[in-house]
């Protein structure tokens, strides 16, 4: 289980075995000197804490966090109506269908689908920003 999110101190929940999540985890310390890295494969991220996450990112629902492309999504979710509360579940059993990397700074969080979109989390000037987009 992850710890709660403190002030000043960057989480990275990640897959470390895409390239998108090594991307993201090599520009993640110029945010903060302090990351913690939770890696979805191996720790576990619970319903209530991908509440937490959602609310942070500003999004309606569980289901914007999961990507349609990913060879397990017709297995689990294809074609099927879930409750919140069961897309919760769904995150907490197979988190391997996030989207990307997700940042939490402060009351900010970022999806990130590009591994620069962690740099929005600071006040990162435009110039460095687009210095590490892809």
């Amino acid at each position: 289980m992850i710890p709660t999110f403190l002030a000043h101190e960057l989480y990275l929940i990640f897959n470390p075995e895409t390239e998108l999540g090594r991307k993201t985890r090599a520009l993640a310390p110029s945010i903060s000197g302090i990351v913690h890295e939770i890696d979805i494969k191996s720790k576990w991220v619970t319903p209530f804490r991908w509440k937490e996450i959602i609310n942070l990112l500003h999004v309606q629902s569980a289901k914007d966090l999961v990507n349609p492309t990913h060879p397990d999504f017709a297995k689990i979710l294809g074609g099927k109506d879930f409750s919140e509360r069961d897309l919760l579940e769904i995150l907490y059993q197979n988190p391997q269908l996030v989207k990307g990397p997700i940042g939490v700074l402060e009351n900010h969080a970022v999806l990130c689908e590009d591994a620069a979109d962690i740099l929005n989390l600071e006040h990162t000037p435009a110039a460095e920003r687009d210095a590490f987009a892809s």
